[in-house]
């Protein structure tokens, strides 16, 4: 969550010049968008992981949950952007994924297809052609525009659903519980190889059939920072680390329509952002962040308020 709210807070300088055209912008902005991304898959991955152990509830269950996890806050966040951005205001921005709040949507379809599929009871080499054939529709889309819709997120369910699926798989062959037998030696040398892929990755500009490389790596990835998850939750309070947990969802939806307000209608933030292109959105970030962290606690607090932000208060 740090680094999505990091990143949108230096997206003016060059990722929304559709909006400001005029702004400053940093010369490796792209470095930026290249970890938000990574970010996102991580994520995605996660997602999947945590739904295949518990993936033992019904097909109606599932819609149930995720409809109150992910579709409420998403048609009510639609509505809150529409209502403050006129540039946001069609339909097919919100059947496509409005705003930030296409990753939503997009969840929220990578669960249905997986609940209705049944994919993670799939042989690995099934798993594994159907990640192919996904990576080679997103290549061949890249270069020749085939799939023109994005309805329902179409196109952002073909590039983030092998994550999703990926971590269905890691949770199969219980690969981090083997992990933890390794020595955090070999954790730490296959981290740094990791990072040098990805280095290598971003500035050759990517593979052909990107999505196959990056689902390894984003595996690879998490299986390091899981062998380390632990002594990072022993040494952060754990008050802290709940609040965080149980808010994430909130400072996600809340922190891009805070910075879009600021550039929307405080007169003078373009010329802040121009003028202090370095301090500024360090500034931000901790205004940002912080504001959201304390609306999403205000609004857990209460029972109904809470749907909006993704929560689903425990049946007592």
């Amino acid at each position: 969550m740090f680094v999505i709210v990091g990143y949108h807070c230096v997206c003016y300088y060059g990722i929304w010049d559709e909006f400001f055209p005029d702004a400053y912008s940093y010369e490796h902005i792209e470095s930026f968008r290249f970890v938000c991304v990574l970010a996102l898959q991580l994520f995605t991955f996660i997602s999947g992981y945590l739904y295949a152990r518990g993936c033992h509830r019904g097909l109606r269950e599932v819609v149930r949950t995720k409809s109150m996890r992910l579709l409420v806050p998403y048609c009510f966040w639609s509505l809150v952007v529409a209502s403050l951005f006129s540039f946001e205001r069609s339909w097919s921005n919100f059947w496509g994924g409005m705003s930030h709040l296409w990753f939503l949507l997009m969840l929220f379809m990578c669960f249905m297809f997986v609940a209705i599929t049944n994919v993670h009871h799939w042989r690995l080499r099934y798993v594994v052609i159907f990640v192919i054939a996904l990576s080679a529709l997103n290549w061949a889309n890249s270069k020749y525009a085939i799939v023109t819709t994005n309805y329902l997120t179409f196109q952002y369910v073909t590039k983030y659903l092998p994550y999703f699926l990926a971590g269905s798989i890691v949770n199969k062959f219980e690969i981090p519980d083997k992990l933890q037998r390794m020595r955090p030696a070999y954790v730490g040398l296959l981290f740094i190889v990791v990072i040098m892929v990805l280095l290598l990755y971003h500035l050759r500009g990517g593979f052909p059939f990107s999505t196959v490389y990056m689902w390894v790596i984003v595996v690879l990835f998490f299986c390091c920072l899981y062998k380390w998850a632990g002594e990072l939750v022993r040494i952060t309070p754990p008050t802290l680390l709940a609040s965080l947990d149980k808010s994430s969802m909130g400072i996600y939806l809340i922190h891009h329509v805070l910075i879009f307000i600021f550039l929307m209608y405080v007169p003078e933030a373009e010329d802040l952002m121009d003028s202090h292109p370095y301090t500024l959105p360090f500034i931000l970030f901790v205004c940002v962040f912080s504001l959201s962290f304390a609306l999403a606690l205000l609004l857990n607090r209460f029972k109904y308020t809470s749907f909006l932000i993704g929560s689903i208060p425990k049946s007592k």
